[in-house]
């Protein structure tokens, strides 16, 4: 079985591949190869986003999040469609820490595409992110099927535990 993740950094090993939309977010590697991201003031759509372009196809995109500190927003991963921008299908969250994955999007040619990772809007919030994925709706579905609970890159998790 092969499934392919289209992050060039899913465990994150780096924050040089997601962009903080504005000076009101810090982005950081925390230890376990977690994604942190922390506001500094009150503001309102607060991410970190990745830009890559991916063929026609339907893709999902996932990872863990951890408990929020302060304050979450309600949709933290965003799959958003670059020219003409649209923002297609996001997970939805109550702020329970846990893995989290898009709906299915749908892209009918070659497209460039935004992946954005959410952090709470008030001051001084914090959130991590890890084990990030963008894979085929097709990838996403055979990792189910197989009873592999999560895929972040060369490793996979199953019910006996990570595998390569």
């Amino acid at each position: 079985m092969s499934l392919t993740n289209y992050l060039a950094d899913p465990r994150p090993y780096s924050a040089a591949k997601w962009t903080p939309k504005s000076d009101v977010l810090t982005v950081s590697r925390y230890d376990n190869d977690r994604l942190f991201l922390q506001t500094t003031r009150d503001s309102v759509d607060v991410y970190a986003y990745t830009r890559l372009t991916l063929p026609a196809g339907t893709y999902r995109f996932g990872a863990e999040i951890s408990y929020p500190q302060v304050s979450y927003a309600s949709n933290p991963l965003r799959f958003i469609r670059l020219n003409p921008m649209q923002e297609m299908l996001n997970a939805t969250w109550t702020g329970v820490h846990g893995r989290y994955v898009t709906g299915a999007n749908t892209l009918t040619e070659q497209t460039q595409v935004e992946l954005r990772v959410m952090c709470g809007p008030q001051a001084h919030s914090q959130i991590w992110y890890r084990h990030l994925f963008l894979m085929t709706d097709d990838d996403y579905q055979t990792m189910r099927d197989e009873a592999i609970e999560w895929f972040c890159g060369d490793e996979y998790e199953s019910g006996g535990g990570a595998s390569s």
